[in-house]
């Protein structure tokens, strides 16, 4: 299982990211749990749902650039 904080854990500083790190941690925990007792529907269904939070995640962290890095973010 993986921990929400692991040995190695640092936060962003941002809460809306590390809350996002937190429920994708636990997303990943339960689709380990699932795993070996789902269909190839349920499986396609977890990574759908999984790209669906990986696609939040990143449009997330680009509107914090933005919104703390203004200048430097447009530079990039």
């Amino acid at each position: 299982m993986l921990s929400s904080k692991p040995k190695h854990y640092s936060s962003t500083q941002l809460e809306v990211i590390d809350d996002l790190h937190c429920e994708e941690i636990d997303l990943l925990n339960e689709f380990r749990k699932v795993l070996p007792n789902s269909d190839d529907e349920q499986i396609d269904d977890w990574i759908e749902h999984l790209e669906r939070q990986v696609l939040h995640h990143f449009n997330e962290e680009e509107a914090c650039m933005k919104r703390v890095m203004r200048p430097a973010f447009k530079s990039m």
